[in-house]
């Protein structure tokens, strides 16, 4: 059938095997089709296309049915409300699965393994926003540390992951000291801003450093911070842009 993938162990009774909700055929290209056909697992493939998918979200919001669906990302249970992980075999290292789209009839049976996110960051900002530069720098949240604030978030608006952003950084003191130096946040601090490697040098003399309550500073560079459609992205940017307005004094957008 177009647009159906069909396991060999489900071709002599279809109606013994579910559908399958899928994006585009060409998402994680033969990853799964190997899982569900060495596992034996009674699934059937339907390739809804991005926007197909899209559309029966909004489908299901409304509906009482029950289906299976494809999500990769990290706020799973958003995509479609009230919905439930299946979890298969957890995969024994990343490198069970390298380079699996170049062997379609391969072995896999085991999950996705997890994926870290990655962070960019402009070595343009260096010389126009210092502070900012090295506080983007050292910022790293932890995987336990992100389903803290996963668990907390759930399905909300950008007003409620700023809320989660602020309160889970309340807690988090030693974190803002290891991602922003003292003298970039207190005005208090007399030590003066290395910006060359990022740290605040013990000496007498101060340059310009900012406040824990400072209001923005419109003479400073404008940060802007794009978005991402998983939750955990917005959480990210949620931190690192609070961070950078109320404790560094800078304008951040989000784009």
């Amino acid at each position: 059938l177009e647009g159906f993938w069909v396991p060999d162990h489900c071709m002599e009774n279809v109606s013994s095997c579910i559908v399958v909700e899928m994006g585009e055929p060409g998402w994680d290209e033969g990853y799964f089709e190997q899982v569900i056909n060495n596992l034996k697992l009674p699934m059937i493939f339907a390739y809804l296309g991005s926007e197909g998918l899209a559309r029966r979200r909004l489908e299901l919001e409304t509906s009482q049915e029950k289906v299976v669906w494809y999500s990769w990302s990290s706020n799973w249970g958003a995509d479609f409300y009230g919905g439930v992980r299946i979890s298969l075999p957890d995969p024994a290292s990343t490198s069970v699965i390298q380079g699996y789209w170049n062997y379609p009839n391969g072995t896999l049976a085991v999950d996705y393994p997890d994926v870290v996110l990655l962070k960019l960051l402009s070595r343009k900002l260096f010389p126009k926003a210092p502070e900012a530069y090295w506080m983007l720098r050292n910022f790293k949240i932890e995987p336990r540390e992100l389903f803290e604030l996963l668990g907390t978030t759930g399905t909300s608006s950008e007003a409620e992951r700023l809320a989660a952003a602020c309160q889970w950084l309340k807690t988090k003191h030693s974190r803002i000291t290891d991602w922003a130096p003292s003298c970039t946040r207190n005005a208090s601090d007399t030590a003066v801003f290395d910006r060359s490697a990022g740290s605040c040098s013990m000496t007498s003399k101060r340059e310009k450093c900012f406040s824990e309550s400072s209001t923005i500073d419109n003479s400073k560079t404008v940060i802007r911070l794009g978005r991402r459609d998983w939750l955990s992205h917005d959480l990210m940017r949620s931190v690192a842009g609070l961070l950078l307005s109320e404790k560094l004094g800078y304008s951040v957008p989000y784009m």
